[in-house]
């Protein structure tokens, strides 16, 4: 057991260690990530239950700014757009009003 404990620690270690070292790419991966699954945002509910959660826990809106969302079909504000939600962001996005 104390064995198996040891060995997760320092697995936990070398991958906050390569975290660390490679910051750049796994920024690059994690906004790519994003990017490509902001497309998909309507298209499954758990993958629209996890941006939202990702978003109103960091506190932020889309990969990099509020205009990432113009990736989505039914956010761009194209003049092709018919959606209601045409130019905006998911409610995710918004400042909660501390009153």
């Amino acid at each position: 057991f104390c064995g198996t404990i040891v060995l997760i620690f320092i697995l936990e270690l070398v991958v906050a260690v390569l975290a660390f070292l490679f910051q750049d790419w796994v920024r690059d991966q994690v906004e790519t990530f994003f990017k490509n699954n902001i497309k998909s945002y309507r298209d499954d509910i758990d993958l629209q239950n996890l941006i939202d959660s990702l978003q109103k826990i960091n506190q932020c809106c889309g990969a990099q700014d509020p205009n990432d969302w113009d990736l989505n079909i039914y956010f761009n504000c194209s003049s092709n757009s018919k959606s209601r939600e045409r130019c905006g962001v998911p409610f995710s996005c918004c400042i909660p009003d501390p009153a």
